[in-house]
């Protein structure tokens, strides 16, 4: 068998993880963040989390229970079921379901390819745009940069404002 037993009686087995990076990015205004990012994690297989912090709050959300997040403000948390009615009136066909039922991966390649139809036929202008495309490539030119420096690196700014790049309606 592979490995060798170890103290305990269990069988220690050397295997290599796929890569790994940790960013951590600030902006301009002083709002900074990070991210973990890799292939495999022991005993967390297929473990997607985000975090999002800012001044007056923050939010949480797992893969594994994807229809719920956690919303932090100073003092307290708030879990947060999926809801449509929830959504901005714009972004409702987004959720095909309605709250208390999962939606999933093939949910968003189901609507990927429903707003591409849209947009083909005219109906919708919400697509990304090359300068977010850019934006993008920057931010990853400028992690791999970094990682190979050992080093910040600093994001070249030869295109559109992020607020461009990334337009958000409220």
């Amino acid at each position: 068998p592979p490995g060798h037993p170890d103290s305990t009686g269990g069988v220690a087995v050397d295997f290599g993880l796929e890569d790994q990076a940790d960013i951590v990015v600030g902006f301009g205004g002083g709002a900074s963040g990070g991210a973990t990012i890799m292939g495999l994690s022991p005993g967390n297989p297929n473990h997607i989390a985000v975090s999002m912090d800012g001044e007056k709050g923050g939010f949480d959300w797992l893969q594994e229970q994807p229809n719920s997040y956690v919303e932090r403000r100073l003092g307290r948390k708030i879990v947060r079921d999926k809801d449509p009615d929830r959504l901005q009136p714009a972004d409702r066909w987004t959720s095909s379901v309605p709250g208390g039922h999962p939606e999933g991966y093939l949910d968003a390649f189901r609507n990927v390819i429903a707003e591409s139809w849209r947009g083909m036929k005219g109906e919708t202008k919400d697509f990304p745009t090359f300068g977010a495309g850019l934006c993008g490539i920057e931010i990853v030119e400028a992690a791999v940069k970094s990682a190979n420096a050992g080093s910040t690196a600093a994001v070249t700014d030869s295109g559109p404002s992020f607020d461009e790049a990334f337009p958000f309606t409220a």
